[in-house]
C-alpha cells in the first residue's frame, strides 16, 4: 500500500523537516530580542525591524530561485540553503559588531528562501504525481510541530547558556539534522515530469503566465492571506490586553490557534486530493471561515467567544497554507511551477510593508485594532471574490 510505503513518503517527511526547521525558526526570534538589544545597546524597535528582511529577501530572490528549481536538482538547492542559513546563524552567535549581526541575518534570510516553501512546494509538485495535495499539506505540518517544540527547546537552552551559546547549538543541530535528512532522504536526480497538453513548456516566456488570469487570481489572495497572518501575529497580544485579558489568557488563545491550525492542515491533507476540480470552492470556504473568526474577534470581549473566534481563524489559516501551490499546480504545468510561484511571491512585499506599519499607526491613532480587523475582513471578502473568479481548470491532471 502506498500509504505505508516508507520510500514513497520519505521525501514528504524531509520536506516537513525543512519547513519546521526553516521558516519555523522565525518563531523563536522573540527569545533573542532582549539579549541582542542589551548586548549591542540598541532599541528593541531596531531589533524588531529585522524580520522585515523575511519579506524583502523572498520578494527579490524568489523569481530567481523559481527559475533555478525548474532547472537545477532541488536537492542541491536545499543543501545550499541549509549551509548558508545555518552558517550565518552560527556567525550571528559569534558576531562582535552590529553590522556583522545585520549581515548574518541577511544571509540567514537568503538561506531560508533557498530551502523554504518555494523550493519545497516545487519539489513536491514535481516528485509526487499522486497524492500531491496531501503531501503539500503534510509538509506544512512541520511548521505546527516546530511551533510547539522549538520555543520550549530554545527556552531550555537559554536557561542553561548565554544567548550566543544557545544560538550556536541551534545552528549546529539544525545543520546536522537537515543536511543528513536532505542528503539521504532525497534522490540526487531532479527528473522533470512530462509536460501536459495544455501548457507549452519549451522556452516558456514569462508573458505566458503573467497574462494568465489564474496567476493573479491566485497570487493576490495569497498576498492578502499572508499579510493578514503577519498583522494578526502582531495585533493579537496588544488587542487581547486592550480588552482586558491577562498574558496567560493571551497565551491560551495563541496555543488554541496553533492547535486548530494543525487540525486545519490535517483535514485538508485528508480531503484535498478528492476535491481537485472544486478546489477554488474549498479555498474560498477556508477564507470565509477565517473571516468569520475575525468578525468574532471584532465583536467578542469575553473568554469563550474569543477562544471560538481564534479557533476559527487558526482552522481556516492552517487549511489555507497548502492551497496556493495546489491551485497553481492545477492551472500551470509542473515543469514551470517554480517560475510561476517565484513570480507570485513579490506580491507579498507591498502588502506586508504597508499592512504592518499601517496597523501600528491605526492603533496609535485610535487606541485599538478594531479598524485593522475590519480591513482584514474586507480583504478576505475580496480574496474570496477573486478565488471564485478562477477560470475552469484546463484539465484535471494526474
Amino acid at each position: 500500500m502506498q500509504s505505508i510505503n516508507v520510500k514513497f513518503w520519505m521525501p514528504a517527511l524531509v520536506c516537513m523537516l525543512c519547513q519546521g526547521l526553516g521558516i519555523g525558526l522565525v518563531g523563536i526570534f522573540g527569545f533573542f530580542v532582549d539579549p541582542l538589544a542589551n548586548e549591542y545597546a540598541v532599541s528593541r524597535t531596531s531589533i524588531n525591524s529585522a524580520p522585515i528582511l523575511l519579506l524583502i529577501m523572498p520578494a527579490f530572490l524568489s523569481p530567481i530561485i523559481g527559475k533555478l528549481v525548474d532547472r537545477v536538482p532541488i536537492r542541491n538547492i536545499l543543501l545550499l540553503g541549509v549551509i548558508i542559513a545555518t552558517s550565518c546563524l552560527y556567525a550571528i552567535s559569534a558576531s562582535t559588531e552590529l553590522y556583522l549581526l545585520a549581515l548574518g541575518f541577511i544571509g540567514f534570510s537568503a538561506g531560508l528562501v533557498l530551502y523554504g516553501p518555494l523550493s519545497i512546494n516545487a519539489f513536491i509538485i514535481k516528485h509526487y504525481q499522486s497524492n500531491t495535495g496531501r503531501v503539500l499539506a503534510i509538509a506544512t505540518i512541520g511548521l505546527s510541530i516546530a511551533s510547539i517544540i522549538l520555543p520550549i527547546w530554545t527556552a531550555w537552552l537559554l536557561e542553561r547558556n548565554n544567548w550566543r551559546s544557545a544560538l550556536a547549538i541551534i545552528a549546529i543541530t539544525v545543520f546536522i539534522i537537515l543536511i543528513n535528512a536532505i542528503f539521504f532522504g532525497l534522490k540526487s536526480s531532479n527528473k522533470q515530469p512530462a509536460p501536459t497538453a495544455n501548457t507549452p513548456i519549451d522556452n516558456v516566456p514569462a508573458s505566458f503566465f503573467l497574462t494568465h488570469p489564474a496567476f493573479w487570481l491566485i497570487g493576490l489572495p495569497i498576498g492578502m492571506f499572508f499579510m493578514s497572518a503577519m498583522v494578526l501575529s502582531v495585533c493579537y497580544p496588544a488587542h487581547f490586553a486592550n480588552i482586558g485579558f491577562s498574558p496567560m489568557e493571551t497565551g491560551v488563545f495563541l496555543s488554541s490557534a496553533g492547535i486548530s491550525g494543525l487540525a486545519g492542515k490535517l483535514i485538508v491533507a485528508a480531503f484535498i486530493d478528492r476535491f481537485r476540480s472544486k478546489l477554488k470552492y474549498l479555498a474560498s470556504l477556508l477564507v470565509f471561515i477565517q473571516a468569520c473568526g475575525m468578525v468574532g474577534i471584532l465583536l467578542s470581549e469575553t473568554l469563550y467567544p474569543t477562544i471560538a473566534s481564534v479557533l476559527l481563524i487558526g482552522l481556516g489559516g492552517g487549511g489555507l497554507i497548502p492551497m496556493p501551490p495546489m491551485l497553481n499546480n492545477l492551472y500551470f504545468d509542473a515543469s514551470i511551477i517554480g517560475r510561476v510561484t517565484g513570480a507570485q511571491v513579490p506580491m507579498l512585499l507591498p502588502m506586508g510593508l504597508i499592512g504592518l506599519p499601517l496597523s501600528g499607526y491605526i492603533f496609535d491613532l485610535t487606541g485599538s485594532y478594531q479598524l485593522v480587523f475590519s480591513a482584514m475582513i474586507i480583504s478576505h471578502l475580496l480574496a474570496i471574490s477573486m478565488l471564485l473568479k478562477l477560470p475552469k481548470i484546463p484539465q484535471v491532471k494526474h
